[in-house]
């Protein structure tokens, strides 16, 4: 609280100011401090508003510059570009390609399976002897049966890749950082 008459810091409990005498908490006085605290309030408020602005400027526009980064951390081992880049400590692409690279670890692991499941248990259960005349040869093809096993292990692991690309290219344009279902919480690099 400030002197109406001279300026002068007062104490919150004085009568009269210590400099000039004035008489302290009249109308005037109290509207005064009124005013003086609204204009600080003001003040503050728009300091805040302005820093925020400009933070969320300054996000939007660092989004933008790294948004194709982050896609492409979805895209197979192009997370490597990422990784690679100017941007690589950017928070949005470390987490982006965190999570492309547990996609890419977990698909590579997923084909590998399916490849030694198809090696090992269908092409030796599914397979037939070919023929000539009533005679076999000696040669061996996979039944249609066989094939039609390996197709699908093949083709879930294709469908589970290609809608977690899909989850984390759709987080990227919603500027989220949400991990993808399932495998994303084991992503190593943040």
């Amino acid at each position: 609280m400030f002197c109406n008459e001279c300026g002068n810091k007062l104490d919150v409990n004085a009568k009269f100011c210590d400099k000039c005498g004035a008489k302290v908490g009249s109308d005037a006085t109290t509207s005064n401090d009124s005013n003086e605290v609204s204009e600080k309030v003001e003040t503050i408020s728009n300091n805040v508003n302005a820093s925020t602005n400009v933070n969320n400027s300054t996000k939007t526009s660092n989004h933008e510059q790294t948004k194709v980064y982050q896609i492409l951390s979805y895209l197979g081992i192009l997370w490597l570009v990422g990784l690679l880049s100017g941007y690589k400590d950017d928070e949005d692409v470390k987490f982006h390609v965190g999570q492309g690279m547990i996609l890419t670890i977990v698909m590579f692991v997923a084909s590998l399976i399916v490849g030694i499941i198809n090696q090992v248990i269908i092409f030796s259960i599914f397979k037939e002897e070919k023929t000539f005349l009533g005679y076999g040869l000696g040669v061996y093809e996979v039944s249609k049966t066989g094939i039609t096993i390996s197709v699908i292990l093949y083709g879930l692991v294709s469908v589970f890749s290609l809608a977690m690309m899909i989850i984390g290219i759709k987080n990227v344009l919603d500027k989220n950082k949400k991990q993808l279902p399932i495998i994303g919480k084991f992503a190593f690099y943040k």
